[in-house]
């Protein structure tokens, strides 16, 4: 068996484990009245599958900060999705609205989940 064929295995087996979903909303700058600029979001119009996870008490993503806030949780999506720092994510379930603060994927060619850190949005 060659290890691309156990990679795609992987990733067909990480897929089926993506049971959340959820809507990106993209960060965009945008002239404000006073010429300055400020913050809106688009909601892409698809969702993704994703898994939204709370790190153990003792996993150092806790301690991770950015310029978007400290990191609280982790958001696992597929391999190939866009996103950028500063990003929102919301949750389809029950609306809640998260921050993307930290890109924590390691690029591999062995990689078989994008994993991100994400903060709530107050």
């Amino acid at each position: 068996m060659s290890i691309k064929s156990v990679v795609a295995s992987g990733r067909r087996l990480i897929a089926t484990s993506l049971l959340d979903r959820a809507f990106i909303q993209d960060r965009t700058l945008v002239r404000d009245t006073t010429g300055g600029q400020k913050t809106a979001y688009v909601e892409r119009p698809k969702k993704i599958a994703c898994r939204f996870v709370m790190p153990r008490e003792d996993d150092p993503i806790l301690n991770v900060d950015s310029v978007f806030g400290p990191t609280t949780m982790v958001l696992l999506m597929p391999l190939g999705t866009v996103y950028e720092e500063g990003d929102r994510v919301r949750n389809v379930l029950d609306g809640s609205l998260y921050v993307i603060t930290k890109d924590t994927a390691v690029p591999s060619e062995l990689a078989v989940i994008m994993k991100v850190g994400i903060r709530e949005v107050d």
